[in-house]
């Protein structure tokens, strides 16, 4: 065939893969019909077996078509077939961390089988890391039985270079949670805790704002800022600071708990406190009841929050609450338009927490 000359860099089973895709695209072939014989693609484009039988390895890992045993081959319908994966840390489905994780998987679960009934939705949740070794390089995406049938990724998790091998091969892939490395991303305001959360105590007259959250994935600390100065100073860095698994507290909630305890110790305690995680939170109210401190009377205290997850504490906790099945449901969509061969309108989704007003600032 024409398309099939010698000068051409591109490798035969390529060039003869991306005519039947474009065929395919095109609407000759439609889903369900079948494609000619590997005897006919040989005479067609004037190539041996082995070149044609790469050639629809090449589709077939792109989920376009599949082999029916005694039959041949078919066109699929990546849109209705194979699988979706949602690739999470498994400590992140853990009990004692924020809940956020395990609502996303779950609302993403039910929403996918909703919308999509023949697929399955899977987790991936890689394995342990090598000293200087990446979490990316522990999945199995890339390897063929999976990749064959896999339609989207959802990744709750950076994933480094496998977001554009994902997507030579056809696969769209759509973060949740600020993996902003990725093309295409839903992610949550988080700087709404401070633009506004700081507005807001600053109004009510707070001079000092102390900040207690993750300072990366496994390191939770304190600081305090000014509200005066507009600057962040340390209180006892290296002794605030608490690495999970450290001296046993293996609890994201203790943490939180001990770090607040010491905080209640300093001699000049802030005015305010925002917390930027619900777990954490959970042990700073429990060092706030334990040690007898009136919120908002002695202190201040605004919080991340999950909506529908309830912060222990005998008052409503003034927070900002973070909706997991709007995060959800704009993921989907994202991934629609991708499975539809269609461009998302923003490749960047950034959706604002809700702020609501408690007793305890």
């Amino acid at each position: 065939m024409s398309l099939i000359t010698g000068k051409s860099k591109t490798p035969k089973y390529k060039i003869i893969a991306e005519h039947l895709r474009l065929q395919i695209s095109k609407g000759r072939y439609e889903t369900g019909d079948a494609l000619p014989s590997q005897q006919s693609l040989m005479t067609e484009y004037g190539v041996s077996l082995s070149t044609v039988r790469q050639s629809i390895k090449e589709l077939a890992v792109k989920g376009m078509v599949c082999a029916e045993h005694g039959r041949g081959l078919f066109v699929t319908d990546r849109t209705n077939a194979g699988e979706f994966a949602i690739v999470i840390r498994s400590k992140r489905l853990a009990e004692g961390v924020s809940a956020y994780h395990r609502l996303v998987c779950a609302i993403l679960a039910e929403v996918l089988y909703d919308r999509y009934p023949g697929k399955q939705a899977r987790l991936h949740t890689g394995g342990l890391t090598q000293r200087n070794g990446s979490f990316a390089d522990t999945l199995d995406l890339l390897e063929s039985h999976v990749l064959t049938h896999l339609s989207g990724v959802f990744a709750l998790e950076k994933i480094g270079t496998l977001d554009e091998q994902l997507l030579g091969h056809g696969v769209p892939v759509v973060s949740l949670g600020g993996n902003y490395s990725t093309r295409y991303c839903v992610d949550f305001d988080n700087e709404i805790l401070f633009k506004r959360g700081f507005e807001y105590l600053r109004k009510i007259g707070c001079r000092s704002i102390g900040v207690i959250g993750f300072r990366n994935a496994f390191t939770i600390g304190v600081d305090v800022m000014s509200s005066e100065q507009e600057q962040i100073k340390m209180l006892e860095r290296g002794t605030n600071d608490r690495r999970i698994g450290d001296n046993g507290l293996d609890s994201v909630e203790d943490i939180g708990y001990q770090i607040m305890m010491r905080l209640i110790e300093q001699a000049e305690r802030p005015d305010a406190i925002v917390v930027t995680d619900d777990e954490v939170c959970k042990g700073v109210l429990r060092a706030i009841l334990q040690r007898g401190i009136s919120l908002p009377n002695e202190i201040k205290l605004i919080s991340h929050a999950n909506r529908g997850v309830k912060l222990p504490y005998h008052l409503p906790v003034t927070r900002f609450e973070f909706d997991a099945k709007n995060a959800v449901q704009n993921a989907v969509e994202m991934m629609d338009k991708l499975l539809c061969g269609e461009k998302p309108e923003a490749p960047h989704v950034c959706i604002s927490p809700d702020f609501i007003l408690g007793d305890t600032a």
